[in-house]
């Protein structure tokens, strides 16, 4: 974190257990896993600290569970230079609400599970960004872009849901598995979104950067897209996505490739349907 924009729950070192808590009012995160190649400050002199890299920890026998975060700017973020366990860690049950930003947001790390997490009426549920050097995943939870109370209060918005960057190389990839979108009915927005950042960087597939499965929306409009912006932004041509079981916006409901309206991506696809969401 730093002095002018202060976290509530600083973790440099995971070797310790994070239970039930509430993160409220942060400017920054409510936790902020910020783990380094060393140990820093008193705890350096200590033997036992002796070649320990916080980065590369993993939980072992402590836990992230049941920890609640609202009316911060992030929930929960992982930031640069990141945390990369060498075991898969578990952050369980956690909840991310009404955060002005991101309800989680993961950056430079690698072997991270967010696990049943619930991710309501952020800016966006999740942002899974650059730097990150092994998969990452978000499993058995839900992303609700407007609750009914935000809706009643403020009327119908504009948010994303999961965000994931399409510039990062394949073995980097964002897993979901088994996600259920809800509270994009009054609303035309992205559910599942591309974005990128540092554009210049060398561009891989998009499909490559994501890997999703049991997908559930509550509105067809929300169901993945390749957005205009992104296309003018980048002036990439050349993103798909494959949808291996026609569940995710097919018009035949069959297996098939979402694909850019350009000559070079249909030479060799020939019965096209055109598929049509705003935006897109």
């Amino acid at each position: 974190a730093s002095d002018h924009e202060a976290t509530s729950f600083w973790i440099t070192n995971v070797h310790n257990n994070f239970i039930g808590n509430v993160a409220a009012g942060g400017r920054n995160a409510g936790y902020w896993f910020e783990t380094l190649g060393a140990v820093v400050g008193p705890s350096a002199d200590l033997p036992k600290n002796e070649g320990v890299i916080p980065m590369y920890l993993s939980f072992g026998n402590y836990q992230f569970k049941d920890n609640v975060a609202h009316s911060n700017r992030d929930g929960v973020r992982t930031y640069f230079p990141g945390w990369k366990p060498s075991e898969l860690s578990v952050i369980e049950g956690m909840v991310a609400y009404k955060n002005a930003q991101t309800g989680i947001f993961i950056h430079g790390t690698a072997n991270v599970i967010f696990k049943n997490a619930l991710m309501a009426d952020n800016w966006n549920c999740a942002t899974h960004a650059l730097h990150n050097s092994a998969p990452n995943f978000i499993e058995d939870s839900k992303c609700v872009g407007l609750s009914q109370d935000v809706l009643h209060r403020f009327g119908p918005m504009c948010r994303d849901g999961i965000m994931y960057t399409y510039n990062e190389p394949p073995h980097a990839q964002l897993v979901l598995r088994n996600i259920t979108f809800e509270g994009w009915a009054e609303m035309y927005c992205d559910a599942l979104a591309l974005y990128t950042v540092e554009p210049d960087r060398d561009p891989y597939y998009a499909h490559a950067t994501l890997h999703a499965t049991d997908l559930f929306f509550d509105h067809d409009a929300s169901k993945p897209d390749i957005p205009c912006s992104l296309v003018e932004e980048t002036g990439t041509q050349d993103f798909f996505f494959e949808d291996v079981d026609g569940t995710q916006g097919s018009p035949t409901g069959a297996p098939g490739f979402l694909v850019q309206d350009n000559e070079d991506m249909k030479a060799f696809l020939p019965n096209c349907i055109p598929v049509t969401r705003p935006g897109s």
